[in-house]
């Protein structure tokens, strides 16, 4: 008998990746029944874009706001509920899988009986030789995970691995599973949804299982994350622990390492960390879960100040966007400082600004002595640069608010030891 699997793919301002994986999932060996599209209110024209290139081949479903992850995911399964699968299959909008992936998924269903949770072996897009994971462990004692076969070299055996999570990326839920737990935790948003959803499968006596066999294509989760994904990563790790903990020992001992981390992350090599830490850490403690409502917005907080400088080392794409929001701003006199690079940024920009400066000492001693007359912020990148030694107001734009860069004992440290590399790979 065919099993009927349902696949599942939520998009956020993402419409040609997921032209590319749905591409990929019709080149399967085995294909499912049906695939949903979840798009969560995308800012850009994803429903067109998709609309024109997928019709007939997606059921394309529009949320009305962006719920993340876990909301977008539970939409698209409570709505491949109704037909009665007996596999739902989760990918990300920028996930694609190998063509056997499904075919090798629903064999380790047959193989584990117990199974719940069929992940993949996740590869890097970028280099398809080296393993992003295949899933990973909770670590209880110092609040942490360990992803499995994290950058080592792709397996080429068959290799079966009991985990306490996969990724959500690209996964197999069983019909059984959601009729016994339910869906993703939507308190989460973005972020340890997938993780909180393999750990209530094993309380459940279900097994998570990744089969080196069934392969699937992501970027790498190792590298620096945005300010706003550091937040949920922090807020919702929290909350999974002290929630999940199974006796008050344990509450205590996570209570410690959260009191720790922040006694000790003024002194990490990022500065943001304590800011993003504290919001994430308090509002947690508040039970401010869900999507994370930006209050005071970036344009309320820039409308307090006279003039606004853009960093030269901003790319040219950030000063545009930041240019054009800036002067739709209802503020008078209201002045607007570019500084540049080249030419060609300054033909893109001299429409939007009140001042076009060039990258040079002078012009930041000009900028510093309109600091005492008129109250300026300076937005530049989220490293600290020589600009940011200028005693003005600093803040770095993420693409969703501001967050005012603090002063932080490693900040001249990091500075120095950044012009010493420099000046160490320009003698090699």
């Amino acid at each position: 008998m065919k099993l009927k699997v349902i696949t599942v793919i939520v998009n956020y301002n993402k419409p040609y990746d997921v032209i590319h994986g749905v591409k990929k999932v019709y080149q399967g060996s085995i294909l499912p029944e049906k695939i949903l599209v979840i798009d969560n209110a995308s800012t850009d024209n994803s429903i067109e874009i998709l609309e024109n290139h997928l019709s007939g081949k997606i059921d394309l479903i529009k949320n009305s706001e962006n719920k993340g992850g876990s909301g977008g995911f539970s939409t698209g399964i409570k709505i491949a509920m109704n037909d009665n699968p007996d596999y739902i299959w989760l990918m990300d909008d920028d996930a694609y899988p190998h063509q056997e992936y499904l075919e090798y998924a629903l064999k380790t269903f047959s193989q584990f009986p117990k199974a719940g949770i069929v992940g993949a072996q996740l590869l890097d897009i970028n280099n398809p030789e080296i393993i992003v994971e295949l899933g990973a462990n909770i670590n209880w004692n110092d609040v942490s995970t360990t992803p499995i076969k994290r950058r080592e070299k792709k397996l080429t055996k068959n290799i079966i691995v009991m985990v306490d999570y996969v990724p959500a990326c690209c996964m197999i839920i069983s019909k059984k599973i959601i009729s016994q737990i339910g869906l993703f935790e939507k308190k989460f948003f973005i972020h340890w949804d997938d993780m909180e959803y393999g750990y209530r499968a094993n309380q459940n006596n279900f097994q998570v299982v990744v089969n080196s066999q069934a392969i699937a294509y992501h970027k790498q989760f190792d590298k620096p994350a945005l300010p706003l994904v550091r937040y949920y990563d922090i807020r919702n790790s929290y909350f999974f622990y002290l929630k999940k903990a199974n006796n008050l020992g344990m509450k205590i001992h996570i209570f410690w390492q959260i009191l720790y981390k922040f006694i000790q992350s003024p002194f990490i090599a990022n500065p943001f960390d304590f800011i993003i830490y504290k919001n994430a850490v308090l509002d947690m403690f508040q039970n401010k879960m869900g999507k994370l409502v930006e209050t005071p917005s970036w344009e309320i907080q820039i409308a307090n100040f006279d003039c606004i400088v853009l960093s030269h080392h901003l790319a040219l794409h950030e000063k545009l966007f930041l240019a054009k929001k800036i002067t739709m701003l209802d503020k008078d006199k209201l002045k607007l400082i570019i500084l540049f690079d080249t030419k060609t940024e300054l033909e893109e920009l001299k429409n939007y600004c009140s001042i076009c400066l060039t990258n040079s000492i002078w012009n930041y001693i000009k900028i510093m002595t309109l600091g005492f007359k008129q109250n300026i912020l300076l937005l530049s990148p989220d490293y600290y640069t020589a600009l940011d030694f200028l005693p003005l107001t600093k803040a770095h734009y993420d693409g969703n608010f501001l967050l005012k860069k603090p002063v932080n004992i490693r900040v001249l440290w990091d500075f120095i030891k950044y012009y010493i590399r420099k000046q160490s790979n320009s003698k090699d």
